[in-house]
C-alpha cells in the first residue's frame, strides 16, 4: 500500500484506516494479529515448511520484514489425503443340479466399509493447529494488507475469496465422513444363475441360460445438520443417508456344442448382458437442501450399463 518503502517492515499499516494510517486500535489488533501468526508458525514442526517448499522457518520469518517477498512454493511430490477403511462382510454359495442337465448357482454377499483415521496423525496434528490458529489471534490477520475492508484470515479459512473452495472448508468435510459408509459400497449383492444342456432329440448341442444379477440401494450422501453460518457447527446426519436407487440386471444365451472332425469340438455361443437396459444414468452423489430443490436430489451421475450382445466361436482340439 502507499507510504511503503524499501527497508520498512512489512507488517506495518497491515491493519490501516488509510493507506498510510492507523489507529491506535488497528495497532493494537495488529500486534495480536501477528504475535498469532509467529506462535503458529514456531510451533509447526520445522520439516513442514522444507516438504512445502520453504527454506526454513528462520527464511520466512526473515522475508517477512524489510523488503516484499513472495515465496513460490507448491505440494509436495507424492502428497495425498490418506484415510483407513475397515471392510466387513461375509458370503455364501448354493449350487444345485435338479436334473442331469440343469444347474442352478445362487450366491449372496454383504459388506459394510466404512472410512476412519482420514488424514493419518500427522496430517490430522498440522490440521488441528492451523484450526487453533485461525480461531484464535492469527485468525485476525488480513487475508492481505491493506485497509478495514479486507478480510481476516479466520473469515476466508472457511469460505475462500475468489475460489469455490477453501482450506478450512474442504478440511471440515473430509472430517464430518469419517465413521462413514465409503462410497459406493452396495451392502448387499444376489446373483442367481441357471444354464441347461441338451443332451437328446432335436436340440442335442443346445444349451440356454440366464442370470439375474441385484445390487442394493448405495448411499450417496448424506444431510447436513449444523447453522450454515457457523462452520464449526456443521456436521452430517449419518444415521439418514441420502440413497441411490438398487439395481436389477438380466443376462441370457444360447449356445451350440458340437464334434466337427474326429478330435476336433466347436462352441459357438450368443451372450447379450444388462437385457432391456438402453440409456440410464445411476446417481452417484446428492446435494443438501438447496432453494427451490428436493434436499438429496442427484448432483453428480454415472452412466449405467447398456444391454450389449457377444457373439463367440471356440474350437478345442
Amino acid at each position: 500500500p502507499g507510504g511503503l518503502k524499501s527497508g520498512d517492515n512489512i507488517e506495518q499499516y497491515m491493519f490501516s484506516d488509510d493507506v498510510s494510517v492507523q489507529s491506535p486500535e488497528l495497532a493494537a489488533r495488529q500486534a495480536k494479529a501477528v504475535a498469532g501468526v509467529r506462535a503458529f508458525q514456531n510451533g509447526v514442526d520445522p520439516r513442514f515448511w522444507k516438504a512445502w517448499g520453504f527454506d526454513s522457518l528462520a527464511f520466512i520469518q526473515s522475508n517477512q520484514t524489510g523488503n516484499p517477498y513472495t515465496n513460490v512454493n507448491s505440494i509436495p511430490n507424492g502428497f495425498t489425503i490418506t484415510e483407513d477403511g475397515v471392510s466387513k462382510g461375509y458370503e455364501f454359495e448354493l449350487n444345485a443340479n435338479p436334473i442331469p442337465n440343469w444347474r442352478i448357482t445362487f450366491n449372496a454377499s454383504k459388506q459394510e466399509a466404512v472410512r476412519s483415521n482420514i488424514g493419518g496423525t500427522a496430517l490430522n496434528g498440522l490440521m488441528d493447529q492451523i484450526t487453533t490458529a485461525v480461531n484464535g489471534d492469527a485468525g485476525l490477520m488480513h487475508f492481505w494488507w491493506g485497509t478495514s475492508d479486507v478480510p481476516d484470515a479466520n473469515l476466508v479459512f472457511y469460505t475462500g475469496v475468489g475460489a469455490p473452495g477453501s482450506v478450512g472448508a474442504d478440511w471440515a468435510n473430509l472430517k464430518l465422513v469419517e465413521g462413514a459408509a465409503a462410497p459406493e459400497i452396495r451392502t448387499w449383492r444376489y446373483n442367481l444363475i441357471t444354464n441347461y444342456d441338451f443332451t437328446h432329440g432335436f436340440a442335442k448341442g443346445f444349451s440356454v441360460g440366464g442370470a439375474v444379477r441385484y445390487q442394493s440401494a448405495v448411499t450417496i450422501g448424506y444431510p447436513p445438520l449444523g447453522n450454515p453460518t457457523d462452520p464449526t457447527s456443521l456436521a452430517f446426519d449419518l444415521a439418514h443417508p441420502y440413497k441411490g436407487p438398487s439395481e436389477t440386471n438380466f443376462d441370457a444365451w444360447i449356445g451350440y456344442h458340437r464334434r466337427i472332425f474326429k478330435k476336433v469340438d466347436w462352441t459357438i455361443q450368443l451372450n447379450v448382458m444388462n437385457l432391456f437396459k438402453h440409456d440410464e444414468l445411476i446417481p452417484i452423489t446428492a446435494q443438501g437442501p438447496i432453494a427451490g430443490q428436493v434436499a438429496g436430489t442427484p448432483a453428480g451421475y454415472r452412466i449405467a450399463p447398456a444391454q450389449t450382445f457377444t457373439l463367440t466361436s471356440r474350437f478345442e482340439f
